[in-house]
């Protein structure tokens, strides 16, 4: 699977949520380590960068801008997840849904 298939599954289960998220479009400047997907959910905010499925450790696979945004994302008090396996943003969603 590719990174596009697991931002689709992503997008598809967020729909289904309740939560409100934002897939910024791309460009070939990159997105200034904007992450994949920004969201709301019960008045928390989240943060979600996806890597490809195949890699080992995903948070290994950051860019400088986007490890830098990802901080001040979690500094101002958003949830922040970085994530390979649509299960694992199944678990954090509800993780946020509990608080």
């Amino acid at each position: 699977m590719r990174e596009k298939e697991l931002q689709n599954q992503v997008i598809d289960f967020l729909s289904k949520s309740g939560a409100w998220f934002y897939h910024p479009r791309e460009t070939k400047k990159g997105s200034d380590g904007i992450p994949d997907i920004i969201g709301c959910l019960n008045g928390k905010f989240f943060a979600i960068e996806l890597k490809s499925p195949d890699v080992k450790k995903p948070e290994n696979h950051l860019r400088p801008e986007q490890r830098k945004v990802l901080e001040k994302i979690k500094s101002s008090g958003g949830f922040v997840l970085v994530s390979n396996k649509l299960e694992e943003v199944v678990n954090f969603i509800n993780l946020i849904r509990k608080l």
